[in-house]
């Protein structure tokens, strides 16, 4: 969208820019620039250059939408090594679309081992725990970067147990009249160990908060409370005879802990080598039993990994394969430089399928990781060119000209065809017409029907022939007659205008040959590129057979259709005055006896 949106295509020259290290081929084509001075322009100019690299990518992408061609443009734009021109969302959006990944399993990092010691059980609210029954945590996933109605992001819900641990102790009612800290008592019976806790008294002689010192283990509640004993009030002499003495009454929490990740729904549109991030809304709060580990030898506090969820496993939608994202061989990525061997001889040969963009995160610290085919061959500062049709050389695609190369189409389509046809219906009319006077004495001199043509040929022979050549020609004698002196009789006898006899016929034939014969030769010559080299840019003298077949079976076609116009066209030609149409169609039905 961004491509289509643009405001302008990019700019592909400026007198203000100067040429350094120019790259590859394709940071060449988008002319990677450095302004001289100005940062402010050069951004100007990095940003117009972006703008045209999309511009292309949304237009290629809306003509070839079939899975290969995704992964062929993939590739394609994985070869602009410049970081700031490579577009990398898109190149990732689309190897989605062609993968399109679904989620299957998802992993836990950093749980707290049922085993636990004090110190790592006092941790657990940085493995997976410290969360109470109401607060559940959100678990979301990245949005696939494929776009369209039909890819959407996965749907993920954890999996809570309870601990049997305390996470914290709620007041729901302070009491009055205390004078000293009460007793604060877990209820429940048959625990491993009892959770230790303290009240806090406000200056109103009230339980403000209770403090959870020891969360205990062993404890189960209903719907995940359990009851809380606090003492009540102690009497005293000092007592004014008016105190209000009440209990205080409170609720402990149970602490619940993420043991497992639910795939509500896999969604779709993932790139299975680059698998979609999970975040876990941690607990707001750690309680306060909390307590970091301690490196013993360094009294230090020792950083504690927080609970993280990975992908674990996905399915490719195509092949319906399960594959687990910890195998690092889920895609070879080609590595053989020899598969760029064959762009030297032909610049559209299409890249292998079996090859792979590879995103790399080196510097993904720096903002910098872009796409890259592990294959390239190492660029070279510096080649020279083997000629002047050549406006740069790459080391991959060979030398670059200043023309672009031109791929034919492989299918033809009604307005083409018609097209084609009217064309070459013009060219054979304009063709046949100026020859029409030579088709004319060509049929007269093999007929020699013409006994007045003949005599006035005769007459205007040279005065020095013998007698024996001057003899008067009659009908039926054959004579040797040249085609200028047929030309010069025919006008002297009936005029110019006679060359041109069954002019009419001419055209109409001449139409229906030339625009059969070239349309259906371009429709052949198509068909069969499109059948016998499946990429359509055909191979070398493959083009040339093609055409050569194509050629023959279109002229047994023309020559099928337009026959019954010839026919009457080379009639027309045998009349010694000019006819009509209507005229020789008659005369030939006749000598048919299809009419009496």
């Amino acid at each position: 969208m961004a491509g289509l949106r643009a405001s302008a295509p990019a700019s592909s020259s400026s007198s203000a820019y100067a040429i350094k290290n120019p790259g590859n081929f394709f940071d060449r084509v988008f002319e990677k620039r450095k302004l001289k001075g100005n940062n402010e322009s050069n951004d100007k100019a990095v940003s117009l250059a972006k703008q045209g690299v999309l511009n292309l990518f949304s237009l290629l992408k809306a003509r070839y939408t079939s899975t290969e061609e995704k992964k062929q443009l993939a590739i394609l734009f994985s070869l602009i090594t410049d970081d700031r021109l490579q577009p990398t969302s898109e190149i990732k959006g689309l190897l989605g679309e062609v993968d399109n990944g679904k989620i299957v399993g998802i992993k836990l990092n950093g749980l707290l081992k049922k085993n636990a010691s004090l110190i790592q059980a006092r941790s657990s609210s940085h493995h997976g725990g410290g969360y109470s029954i109401n607060e559940i945590p959100s678990v979301t996933i990245e949005s696939p970067p494929s776009l369209g109605a039909k890819f959407v992001p996965a749907q993920l819900e954890p999996i809570m147990k309870s601990t049997s641990r305390i996470l914290r102790i709620k007041v729901t009612d302070g009491g009055a009249g205390y004078t000293s800290s009460p007793k604060v008592d877990v209820i429940q019976n048959g625990v491993k160990i009892s959770c230790e806790a303290q009240a806090i008294l406000d200056r109103n002689g009230s339980v403000d908060s209770v403090i959870v010192l020891n969360p205990g283990f062993g404890y189960h509640g209903k719907n995940g409370v359990v009851d809380v004993a606090i003492a009540p009030p102690k009497k005293s002499g000092s007592d004014r005879k008016n105190a209000v003495k009440k209990k205080a009454t409170a609720i402990a929490e149970l602490e619940y802990a993420i043991t497992d990740i639910n795939v509500v729904n896999g969604g779709s549109g993932y790139v299975l080598s680059e698998p979609p991030k999970i975040s876990i809304t941690l607990p707001e709060d750690d309680p306060d039993w909390y307590m970091s580990p301690i490196d013993k030898k360094t009294w230090q506090v020792i950083e504690t990994n927080e609970i993280e969820a990975s992908v674990q496993s996905m399915s490719c939608s195509n092949s319906k394969d399960i594959l687990f994202v910890d195998n690092e061989n889920i895609f070879q990525f080609e590595s053989n430089p020899s598969i760029f061997n064959e762009l030297e001889n032909d610049s559209l040969a299409l890249l292998p399928s079996t090859l792979r963009p590879f995103f790399d995160r080196s510097n993904e610290a720096g903002g910098k990781s872009i796409y890259k085919i592990i294959s390239l061959p190492k660029q070279t500062s510096s080649i020279f060119l083997p000629s002047q049709r050549y406006r740069a050389y790459d080391s991959i695609f060979g030398g670059i000209g200043s023309n672009p190369v031109l791929q034919k189409a492989s299918k033809l389509t009604g307005s083409e065809y018609l097209r084609i046809a009217i064309s070459g219906a013009i060219c054979t009319v304009i063709v046949r017409t100026a020859l029409n006077p030579l088709e004319l004495v060509k049929t007269k001199i093999q007929l020699q029907n013409d006994d007045e043509l003949l005599e006035n040929i005769h007459k205007g022979a040279h005065k020095e022939l013998s007698a024996e050549a001057n003899t008067k020609v009659g009908v039926g004698k054959s004579t040797n007659v040249g085609t200028v002196d047929v030309m010069k009789a025919l006008s002297r006898l009936r005029g110019p205008s006679s060359l041109f006899q069954s002019a009419d016929i001419t055209f109409l034939a001449s139409v229906v040959f030339g625009s059969f014969g070239f349309g259906a030769t371009e429709l052949f010559r198509r068909s069969f590129t499109d059948v016998f080299f499946s990429d359509g840019t055909g191979s070398k003298g493959g083009e040339e057979i093609t055409l050569l077949i194509a050629a023959a079976f279109a002229c047994i076609l023309t020559s099928a259709v337009a026959a019954p116009f010839e026919l009457m066209r080379v009639r027309s030609m045998a009349y010694i005055n000019a006819q009509s149409l209507n005229v020789v169609f008659s005369d030939f039905l006749v000598s048919m006896n299809y009419i009496i």
